[in-house]
C-alpha cells in the first residue's frame, strides 16, 4: 500500500496455481469494505 495525493494504491501478488481470479477479487472486495468501514469509524472518533 502506498498513500498518494489522490488516495491509496496497492498491489496484490498471489499464487495463481492456488487461487482463482474470482476468489482473489472477492477477497479484495471484502478487504476494501473493511478499510472503508475503518475510515468511516475513525472519522467519527
Amino acid at each position: 500500500m502506498e498513500q498518494r495525493a489522490d488516495g491509496m494504491v496497492g498491489t496484490l501478488v498471489y499464487a495463481t496455481a492456488l487461487y482463482e481470479r474470482g476468489t482473489v477479487e472477492r477477497f479484495l472486495d471484502n478487504y476494501l469494505a473493511v478499510l472503508c468501514e475503518m475510515t468511516i469509524q475513525g472519522a467519527s472518533l
